[in-house]
C-alpha cells in the first residue's frame, strides 16, 4: 500500500459493523469512544468538502484526538496537503508558519479570536471541523475514489529541531504510509494491544509513531490531548503499549524507584502494576537520545523499552531496537525493513522510501540534506560487530581545536550526566578549551553558592578521568534553571548552548 485512501479503504473494510476495538478521546475525566468507520466517515465527509480540481494547503489546527485524525485523513485522501500547526507555539509563530506554507485554509477544533483574526487578514479561510462536514455525506463511503497519488506531496510539517529557523518538510504519500506500515511490522503490534497517545500530533513523531500507526493497526486506543496526565491515565485506561520521549520514561523511572520507597514490601512488577496498571509491557521512545541504564532498570520491572531512531525529514523512523539483548541498550537499534542506513565519514545516510521530497520553496537546503535520495542525517554514528546502530554525536556540534584534535561534546556530556550530581549539561568550545554548563541535580541545588560550585567540580574532575587530556573540560558555568528544551525534551543550542 502507497496511499492513505488503500490503507483507509482497508481499515474500514476490516473493521465491520461491530468492532471489538475502539478509539477513545481522553476529555476530561471522560473518555468518548468511536469506531474506526465512524472517524473514516467523518474523514471522508471532509474529503468531499475539500474536493475540487485545484489543490489546497490545508492547515489542521486541532488537539491531539479522533477529530485530528479525520481532518487529517480527510485532507490528504481527497488530494490536499495538511500543513501540521502545533497549538501550543505562540500566535505569531503560527500565523508565520501559515505565510510560509501559503495555506490558504485551516480547519480548526477551537480558536483564540486574535488568531482567527490574524489568519483573515491574511486572507486565510478559517472553518471550524463542524462546519466543514455539516452538509456531507456519510454514504457509500467504499464508493468514494481517493485523488492522490502515491509520490504526490500530501503533508507539510515544521522541524522541531535544536538550532536556527524551523523548516518545512514536503512528505509524499509513500513517504508516510511506508513509514506507518514498517512501523506496525517490526514493532509486532497485535490488535489485543491496547495503546496510549500522548505526543502531540503536529510532528512527524506524534503523527506517525503515536497517532496513525496504532489507528490503522486496529487495537484498542486512547487519544490523551496533554502528556501531563500520563500517570492518571495509565493508571485508567491501563496499556500494553505506549510511546514516549526520554524526559517522560525519566519520569516514569523515577516514579518507580519513589514507589519502591514507599512499599519496600512490593516486587518490581508489583510496583510497576501499581503504578502503570496491569498491563504496560512496552514503551517506545524517540525524540532523543535515551539513557541506556533506565532502559536496562526497566526490564527488571517487566517493561521493554524500545529505543527509536529518526527525524522528520523520514517521516520519521528509520531504526528500532526491539532490546532482544539489554548488553544494546545504548544502541538505536537496527534499520526498519525497506530501510539502509550507511556511515559516511561518520555521518549518519538513509535511504527509504520515507525520505522526503524537500524544503518548501528551499532548494539550497534540500541539496544540502540529499543526494541521490540519501538523508545525511548531520548524526555521527558507529556500527557494532552485530550490525546495531549507536549514535555518537551530531557532526555541526563536533568541536575542532586548533591543535587538530576533534571532539563530541555529546560523549563528554554523557559521562558528566552520569554524575549523581549533574541532572543538564551541555559542553561546548570557549577560547579552544572546553566549556561545560551544568544543571545541577536538587539535592545539589539546595546548596549555597560555594556548595554548588564544589559538587559541580568534583563531578568534573571525576569526569575529567576518564577524558584524554586535550577533551578536558577546563571551564565550567553553574545553572540554577533548566535548559530551554525542544518538545522532544532536547536542550536547546542557541546563543552558545545545546
Amino acid at each position: 500500500m502507497k496511499t492513505f485512501w488503500e490503507l483507509t479503504r482497508k481499515q474500514y473494510e476490516n473493521e465491520g459493523e461491530h468492532p471489538k476495538y475502539l478509539v477513545r478521546d481522553a476529555v476530561g475525566n471522560t473518555y468518548l469512544a468511536k469506531t474506526r468507520r465512524e472517524i473514516i466517515e467523518k474523514a471522508v465527509q471532509v474529503a468531499r468538502w475539500l474536493k475540487n480540481d485545484r489543490v489546497k494547503h490545508v492547515g489542521v489546527y486541532l488537539d491531539s484526538s479522533t477529530d485530528w485524525i479525520s481532518a487529517y485523513l480527510g485532507i490528504v485522501i481527497s488530494g490536499n496537503v495538511a500543513v501540521l500547526l502545533d497549538r501550543r507555539l505562540p500566535q505569531e509563530t503560527i500565523v508565520s508558519y501559515v505565510k510560509r506554507a501559503d495555506v490558504t485554509c485551516v480547519v480548526y477544533d477551537t480558536m483564540q479570536e486574535t488568531l482567527t483574526c490574524a489568519l483573515c487578514e491574511q486572507g486565510c479561510q478559517v472553518v471550524s471541523l463542524a462546519q466543514a462536514v455539516q452538509d456531507q455525506s456519510t454514504e457509500d463511503i467504499l464508493g468514494y475514489e481517493g485523488a492522490a497519488q502515491s509520490d504526490a506531496l500530501c503533508t507539510m510539517v515544521f522541524t522541531s529541531g535544536t538550532t536556527g529557523q524551523a523548516k518545512c518538510v514536503m512528505l509524499s504519500q509513500t513517504n508516510i504510509v511506508s513509514n506507518i506500515v514498517d512501523t506496525i511490522s517490526i514493532c509486532d503490534y497485535t490488535a489485543d494491544q491496547s495503546f496510549l497517545s500522548v505526543l502531540p500530533v503536529a510532528h512527524a513523531f506524534g503523527m506517525t509513531q503515536c497517532t496513525l500507526a496504532p489507528f490503522f493497526n486496529g487495537g484498542d486506543m486512547l487519544i490523551a490531548t496533554s502528556h501531563l496526565d500520563l500517570l492518571k491515565n495509565m493508571q485508567r485506561y491501563q496499556p500494553t503499549f505506549t510511546v514516549l520521549i526520554p524526559m517522560m520514561l525519566e519520569f516514569l523511572y523515577q516514579r518507580l524507584r519513589g514507589m519502591q520507597k514507599r512499599f519496600p514490601q512490593l516486587s518490581k512488577r508489583e510496583a510497576a502494576e501499581k503504578l502503570f496498571g496491569h498491563n504496560l509491557r512496552y514503551i517506545g521512545v524517540g525524540g532523543a537520545a535515551s539513557n541506556a541504564d533506565t532502559v536496562r532498570a526497566m526490564l527488571d520491572y517487566g517493561i521493554t523499552v524500545r529505543p527509536g531512531y529518526g527525524m522528520t525529514e523520514n517521516a520519521p523512523m528509520a531504526t528500532v531496537n526491539l532490546l532482544q539483548n539489554p548488553a544494546q541498550a545504548a544502541s538505536i537499534g537496527e534499520p526498519m525493513q525497506h530501510t539502509q542506513i550507511k556511515l559516511v565519514d561518520g555521518e549518519i545516510w538513509i535511504h527509504s522510501p520515507s525520505v522526503m521530497l524537500g524544503y518548501y520553496k528551499d532548494a539550497d537546503a534540500t541539496a544540502e540534506m540529499l543526494s541521490d535520495r540519501w538523508l545525511k542525517t548531520g548524526d555521527l554514528g558507529r556500527f557494532d560487530e552485530k550490525g546495531a546502530l549507536y549514535l555518537t554525536g551530531r557532526k555541526k556540534n563536533l568541536i575542532v581545536l586548533s591543535s587538530g584534535e576533534n571532539i563530541s561534546p555529546e560523549y563528554i556530556e554523557q559521562l558528566l550526566r552520569e554524575s549523581e550530581s549533574v541532572r543538564e549539561v551541555c559542553v561546548s568550545e570557549k577560547n579552544d578549551h572546553i566549556l561545560a554548563e551544568i544543571y545541577p541535580t536538587d539535592a545539589v541545588l539546595e546548596k549555597d553558592a560555594a556548595g554548588r560550585e564544589a559538587a559541580v567540580l568534583e563531578a568534573v574532575n571525576q569526569t575529567n578521568q576518564r577524558l584524554p587530556f586535550y577533551s578536558h573540560v577546563m571551564d565550567i558555568t553553574v545553572r540554577t534553571k533548566e535548559f530551554p528544551k525542544n518538545i522532544y525534551g532536547k536542550i536547546v543550542r542557541a546563543c552558545g548552548l545545546f
